[in-house]
């Protein structure tokens, strides 16, 4: 089983679905008993979707002069 220091060391990789199966099912094992662990991978994965979610906005491009 994951402590809590292993199992923040892999939320990164299990958001960006590279954690091995094995790891993955400690990790899941883990964030099932320990409510401070999944309270932090929530809030990741939260923040990993509004990032992600700004791809998909047009950049802001400013004028160089502002007007004067």
């Amino acid at each position: 089983m994951l402590d809590c220091r292993r199992a923040h060391d892999v939320l990164s990789d299990s958001i960006d679905g590279v954690l091995p199966w094995w790891k993955r099912i400690l990790l899941r094992v883990h964030l099932s008993i320990c409510p401070g662990c999944a309270r932090t991978d929530q809030s990741l994965r939260s923040c990993h979707g509004v990032v992600g979610s700004l791809r998909d906005m047009p950049p802001i491009i400013e004028d160089e002069d502002p007007p004067g």
